[in-house]
């Protein structure tokens, strides 16, 4: 048992440290889509984006799971499922992306 939680808490840190990559990302690429005039390089970044998006779901489904076979309350998992919920919400919150 210890041995699963140790393991699941190492895969919730990388998991974390991805996170935060993506958040990084997202925000460089909203910066990068404001002020690009390339029609081209707007499609990449947008569909790009998306792909960001897409990974943000799986993490979240992922710590989702960890979090619900965790009896622990307080736990990396719980920060996780947490940070995943935030993230999304500030990206989705954010229309600029669209705009251009």
């Amino acid at each position: 048992m210890l041995l699963k939680r140790m393991m699941s808490e190492s895969l919730v840190e990388k998991l974390l440290i991805e996170i935060d990559s993506i958040k990084a990302r997202t925000k460089n690429i909203k910066v990068t889509l404001k002020y690009t005039n390339n029609r081209n390089l707007k499609f990449r970044l947008k569909k790009e984006f998306r792909s960001l998006l897409n990974r943000l779901v799986d993490i979240q489904n992922i710590s989702s799971q960890i979090y619900n076979s965790n009896k622990n309350q307080i736990c990396l998992s719980a920060l996780l499922e947490e940070k995943c919920k935030r993230i999304k919400f500030e990206i989705y919150s954010s229309k600029e992306l669209f705009l251009t």
